[in-house]
């Protein structure tokens, strides 16, 4: 939407579109070598998600 557009050019961090069956490969990925359950995936995220938080300018996302 325009609204949308004009947010992303005001604070200027990038919009990043992602497949959801590229998500849906990785967790399987993940899930399978690390031998847990998408539940525990999920459990294991939301847990570290926290602690994960920083703040960050907009180059600093492009350049990780």
């Amino acid at each position: 939407t325009d609204n949308t557009q004009r947010e992303v050019i005001d604070d200027k961090y990038p919009i990043l579109l992602i497949p959801g069956l590229k998500v849906a490969e990785t967790i399987r990925a993940i899930t399978l070598r690390d031998g847990i359950s998408v539940d525990e995936f999920l459990k294991r995220i939301d847990k570290e998600y926290e602690s994960r938080l920083q703040d960050r300018e907009p180059e600093q996302v492009l350049s990780m």
